[in-house]
């Protein structure tokens, strides 16, 4: 019912069949999918980005150098590997969660070397889901979960504090079982950002507006997708298009 885009629910959007689009004048917005989806979200393995695959037999000098490290104690870090050396005669860590669980690691020690970790050694990851930021309907798309597990994970991530750039803190609130059964889909970055803008002339008697992809995995900022969207109208109220002209 979104004709504008503009993510308000205008008059010609709550009058039936009076005005396109076709709505049903429920008084609520049906904006469809769009917002939900995108075909640019990846995130890479190179470069600056680069990590250490933790199930690879020629990185775990790395990985127990980078544990050791972290934690300043060589010690702790052999008796971990110890015990991700035994969890991995089952077969190879399916992803970071599961890796955590294996590891034997303790919450906070796990916090200061996850950034430092993959167990892939694909140079781009594609498709996976923030879970600092995404809706929940997006959310209720990953395996296993349900309605009650999403409105958990909404509640905790409004009062995270240092566990803000981490994924791990949903090992707090759900199971084993379904922590692991996300982790292969989700994220904790974002590097492909979308933006629709506006700009009005001073006297608020034109503008245009485009919607943006923008892509900063890389480091540096590089537009991979410009549309102008000025033909849908006006997205804005009419009280601020009357502000900027009272203004000037």
């Amino acid at each position: 019912e979104d004709l504008n885009r503009n993510g308000i629910l205008d008059s010609n959007e709550d009058d039936a069949q009076q005005s396109p689009p076709s709505d049903n004048s429920n008084g609520r917005l049906d904006p469809g999918f769009l917002n939900y989806v995108t075909v640019y979200s990846y995130e890479t393995n190179e470069g600056q980005n680069q990590k250490v695959n933790v199930n690879s037999r020629q990185s775990q000098d790395k990985v127990r150098q980078i544990i050791a490290q972290a934690l300043g104690d060589e010690t702790r870090a052999m008796e971990i590997m110890g015990d991700i050396s035994i969890a991995k005669i089952s077969g190879p860590h399916v992803n970071l969660i599961d890796f955590y669980f294996d590891s034997g690691m303790k919450y906070e020690e796990f916090l200061k070397v996850e950034s430092e970790f993959t167990t892939s050694n694909a140079n781009q990851r594609q498709g996976l889901v923030n879970i600092n930021s995404a809706p929940a309907e997006v959310m209720l798309c990953l395996p296993g979960l349900e309605k009650s597990d999403v409105d958990a994970i909404i509640t905790k991530r409004d009062d995270l504090q240092d566990d803000s750039g981490s994924m791990l803190w949903i090992t707090k609130i759900l199971s084993k079982e379904k922590a692991v059964a996300i982790g292969s889909f989700i994220t904790n970055k974002s590097y492909q950002y979308g933006a629709d803008i506006v700009a009005a002339s001073g006297d608020g008697r034109a503008f245009r507006r485009y919607y943006v992809i923008i892509d900063t995995a890389d480091g540096t900022p590089i537009v991979k997708y410009r549309r102008s969207l000025t033909h849908l109208g006006w997205p804005m109220d009419d009280e601020t298009l009357e502000l900027l002209r009272q203004e000037n």
